[in-house]
C-alpha cells in the first residue's frame, strides 16, 4: 500500500493553514479495511455499510478468479486542528491512511513477468501451477492477498499466511500458517511425515499374519522351525488321541462310511436273531 499526502488549503481549522489531502493505492484487502465511506453515482459520499462492503468483495473475488490484479483506490482528509493534535499522522502511513472514501476497485491483468515470479500475475501463478501439475509434479503454493487466491485453489496444497494473509487466500488455501513464519512450513512437513510414517508401520503391523518385532531376518527361520516343532507335537499328539478313542471304541468303522454303520447294525441284528433261533431249537 502507498499513500501520498497534499496539503489542501480548502480544509480550514480554527487557525490559519489548510489540512492534508490523503490519497491511497494498494491491495484491495488493506485499502478497502482502511474506508468507512464511499461515492454513488450521483458523486454524493455516503456511509459504506456492510452489504456494500460485501458487493465489493464479491466483485474483488470475482476479478482475481480471472487472474487479475485487485487494487483499491481510496482518498481522505486530515484537517489542519487534527495534525496540530497528532504531529505523528505526517510521518505514520499508517495513522494517516484511516476513515478513506472509496474511489474504485480495478483489476489489472499484468503483462508475463517470469524472471520474479513473487511478483508475478495472478495469471501467471495458476498457469505455472497447471503446467507443472500437468507434468506429474505434486504442487504446494504459499500466499496471503486476495491474487494468490486462484494459485492456492488450484495448487495440490495451498498454504495461507494466518497473521497477513488476506480471508480470500485463506477460503482457498488447504493449511493456515497461523504464525506466518515460512519455517512453520518446514517443520510441518517434518511432523507430518513422522506421522505419516507411524501410520503405515501401524497398517503393516494390522495387514501382516506374523510381526518380527526385532527386525532381524534369522528370526523369521528360528520362527518357522518353531511353528514346524509345534505343528509336529500337535500332529502326534492327535494321533495318540485317535488311538486311545479307538481302543475305548466298540465298534470301529475302517472306511470311515456312515452307510457302513447302518450294515454293520443289520449285520449284528441277523446274526443276534439267527443265535436265538439256534437257542431255542436246542430247548426243543
Amino acid at each position: 500500500m502507498s499513500s501520498v499526502l497534499l496539503h489542501n488549503n480548502s480544509i480550514q481549522s480554527d487557525k490559519p493553514g489548510g489540512g492534508l489531502k490523503v490519497h491511497c493505492k494498494g491491495a484491495a484487502e488493506w485499502v478497502l479495511a482502511r474506508c468507512t465511506s464511499h461515492y454513488l453515482p450521483s458523486g454524493d459520499i455516503v456511509p459504506l455499510t456492510d452489504d456494500s462492503r460485501e458487493q465489493l468483495q464479491q466483485a474483488l473475488v470475482s476479478m482475481a478468479s480471472r487472474g487479475l490484479r485487485c487494487v483499491c483506490l481510496a482518498a481522505g482528509d486530515i484537517a489542519g486542528s487534527a495534525l496540530r493534535q497528532r504531529p505523528s499522522l505526517l510521518t505514520d502511513p499508517e495513522k494517516s491512511s484511516q476513515n478513506l472514501t472509496v474511489l474504485a476497485v480495478v483489476g489489472i491483468k499484468d503483462p508475463v513477468r517470469v524472471e520474479v515470479l513473487a511478483r508475478s500475475s495472478p495469471e501467471d501463478k495458476l498457469r505455472l501451477v497447471q503446467l507443472l501439475k500437468a507434468s506429474g509434479e505434486v504442487v504446494a503454493v504459499t500466499g496471503d492477498g486476495t491474487n494468490d487466491a486462484p494459485a492456492l485453489k488450484e495448487s495440490d496444497v495451498g498454504l495461507a499466511m494466518g497473521i497477513a494473509g488476506t480471508e480470500v487466500a485463506k477460503e482457498a488455501a488447504d493449511i493456515i500458517i497461523l504464525d506466518g513464519n515460512f519455517s512453520s512450513i518446514v517443520k510441518s512437513v517434518l511432523w507430518g511425515h513422522s506421522v505419516f510414517s507411524n501410520i503405515r508401520t501401524e497398517v503393516a503391523k494390522e495387514a501382516a499374519d506374523i510381526i518380527i518385532l526385532d527386525d532381524n531376518f534369522s528370526s523369521i527361520v528360528k520362527s518357522v522351525l518353531w511353528g514346524h516343532s509345534v505343528f509336529s507335537n500337535i500332529h502326534k499328539f492327535v494321533q495318540f488321541q485317535l488311538t486311545v478313542a479307538k481302543e475305548a471304541a466298540d465298534i470301529i468303522i475302517l472306511d470311515d462310511n456312515f452307510s457302513s454303520i447302518v450294515k454293520s447294525v443289520l449285520w449284528g441284528h441277523s446274526v443276534f436273531s439267527n443265535i436265538r433261533k439256534f437257542s431255542q431249537l436246542l430247548n426243543q
